[in-house]
């Protein structure tokens, strides 16, 4: 897989809960809806909401396209988001009300470094 900054491209896959088949513009609608479920002390819609579904659809990309183990740094470099940024998008893609993506975690073998793998897609934890 080569190194590249996440971009959109309507070529890649879609988060299993946007609609199937749908047009562009219906997915970016569903974009809107889906963000609209973040929330915390300091979300500012307006300034938030594109960057939070961006990351997220990209970090999701990221794991899907690759199916190996990898770590927060790895995915660092394939989407060029800040690893805080990762670590709760990873957090956000296992909450219900995000969908309860299959994400696992484990110890990268003999290091004290986590790494993460998307699980099958169809799966929920």
């Amino acid at each position: 897989m080569k190194n590249r900054h996440y971009i959109d491209d309507p070529n890649l896959p879609d988060l299993p809960l946007f609609k199937q088949g749908a047009t562009r513009e219906e997915q970016v609608q569903d974009l809107v809806e889906f963000v609209g479920k973040f929330d915390g002390r300091h979300f500012n819609a307006e300034k938030d909401q594109v960057r939070l579904t961006a990351q997220m659809k990209g970090v999701y990309d990221t794991l899907n396209e690759t199916k190996t183990w990898m770590t927060v740094a790895e995915i660092e470099s394939e989407t060029g988001y800040p690893q805080p940024s990762i670590s709760a998008q990873l957090r956000n893609m296992r909450k219900e009300k995000f969908g309860a993506l299959d994400v696992k975690g484990r110890y990268r073998a003999e290091t004290r470094i986590f790494e993460y793998k998307l699980g099958n897609v169809n799966e929920r934890s």
